[in-house]
């Protein structure tokens, strides 16, 4: 393998290794004889595979913001594929960059990994982030049956076979379609909610990418939402609705101080404002009326 450290006084060196950009089997010195694989998935350092008969097979790492933070509580790195314990009639896994979602016949769902951004549905404490390795079921309602579940960078979905979606992990652009502290870099959903906006629209599948998320419904519609100054969302910036950002209906800048007089403020006295980097908040007192000029 290529030192990346090493110094190369080769400038034909483009920093590939020929056998990292070889497709080549995996070593199976770790799996049964006759194990038959129909499902595999990968996040930024782990591969896992799903067999015909539920077991899950992986290698890799996981890895958290101080480097790696193992494999398994006990593993820091598996360099070949090794059967997972305690997870059986597995029928679907999913990775984003750290952490890792497992459904099960039963309509289980597992996850392990990572939780610095909640991506795992339940509380890691810092000094027992070994922990997160294990995979563990979570807060999702045991009185709905998941029949798929879904993911983003450090986001994560699960699907009811009524179509409702949960939602959880990073939300700094809104990603898991719930308002909680979008906008915000430390913005999380800590434990699986459902999103309301999608409430009776039937999702029979979503996923998601590190700042944005899209869902397909059961009567064909796309839906997306998230970030989207980079296109990513298939929607032009420019055909959304005037920006709220001055409260006055515009997207233009407002050189002079100009007043708000739309139905939201209308006849109310303001006691309050205040501004973030991209919005405004005004404060009425409830049932004042604002005096008249």
């Amino acid at each position: 393998m290529r030192d990346i450290d090493a110094d190369s006084d080769d400038d034909d060196d483009n920093g590939i290794n020929p056998r990292e950009s070889t497709p080549t089997e995996v070593s199976l010195e770790n799996v049964h004889s006759g194990t038959i694989f129909t499902q595999v998935a990968a996040g930024d350092s782990i591969t896992l595979a799903v067999t015909d008969d539920g077991l899950v097979y992986g290698c890799g790492t996981f890895r958290c913001n101080d480097g790696v933070l193992g494999f398994t509580p006990t593993i820091p790195i598996q360099p070949t594929l090794i059967q997972l314990p305690g997870l059986k009639a597995v029928t679907h896994v999913c990775c984003g960059d750290n952490h890792t979602l497992a459904l099960s016949t039963s309509g289980g769902v597992r996850a392990w990994g990572s939780g610095e951004q909640h991506q795992l549905g339940r509380r890691i404490k810092p000094i027992a982030r070994l922990q997160g390795l294990i995979p563990r079921e979570f807060g999702l309602p045991r009185n709905r049956t998941i029949v798929g579940v879904g993911y983003g960078a450090y986001h994560s979905f699960a699907l009811s076979r009524a179509g409702d979606l949960y939602a959880w992990g990073l939300n700094s652009y809104g990603q898991t379609g719930l308002a909680d502290g979008a906008g915000d870099d430390a913005a999380f959903v800590r434990k699986p909610r459902p999103v309301p906006a999608l409430t009776g629209k039937r999702i029979v599948a979503g996923d998601g990418d590190a700042h944005h998320s899209i869902a397909v419904t059961a009567q064909g519609e796309c839906l997306v939402w998230g970030r989207m100054d980079g296109a990513q969302c298939g929607i032009a910036v420019a055909t959304m609705p005037a920006a709220a950002l001055t409260g006055l209906g515009t997207i233009d800048d407002v050189p002079v101080t100009t007043r708000i007089a739309n139905s939201a403020v209308s006849g109310r006295r303001l006691v309050w404002a205040g501004a973030g980097g991209q919005f405004g908040m005004l404060a009425a007192e409830a049932g004042e009326v604002e005096a008249e000029g």
